[in-house]
């Protein structure tokens, strides 16, 4: 198999299956590209997507799998209503992220703690964001985009 694999791919659904390499990092957000497109994003939202999409996939890559390409993980995309569901599920050691603060915006930028600002950019671009504490295995987050906020 090669870096992705399609699980299911419908009008409504589409399931990876991704390998902990950074090498399957690009074709699986193009497929989220793909089809968050076809729900009818603007570029601007797609863009969005894609960048938390990526965010997310990149910390179960490296902190989740330690770069194991042997190790795979689930990108699950269902359409919804007004929108788009992401859920993104490995089975890496569970933990329990601590709260994201904004970054300061008054602080220099040589001060500015580098690890954690991609989860805060997450909850920024999508509408929704929240990881699943109650499993006891692996770990499961989940965003969700809106066409237009309810």
């Amino acid at each position: 198999m090669s870096g992705m694999e399609v699980l299911e791919e419908t009008g409504q659904r589409l399931q990876l299956k991704v390998s902990g390499s950074p090498e399957a990092l690009g074709e699986t957000v193009e497929r989220v590209e793909e089809f968050s497109r076809k729900i009818g994003f603007s570029e601007e939202q797609i863009d969005r997507i894609k960048l938390s999409v990526d965010e997310a996939c990149s910390n179960v890559i490296e902190h989740g799998y330690n770069f194991a390409p042997e190790r795979y993980y689930q990108v699950i995309c269902e359409r919804l209503e007004n929108g788009i569901k992401i859920v993104i599920k490995d089975d890496a050691k569970h933990f329990s992220p601590p709260p994201v603060t904004p970054p300061d915006p008054e602080a220099e930028l040589g001060d500015i703690r580098i690890g954690g600002l991609g989860r805060y950019f997450m909850g920024v671009f999508m509408d929704k964001v929240w990881y699943n504490t109650e499993l006891k295995e692996g770990n499961e987050l989940t965003m969700i985009k809106y066409l237009q906020k309810p």
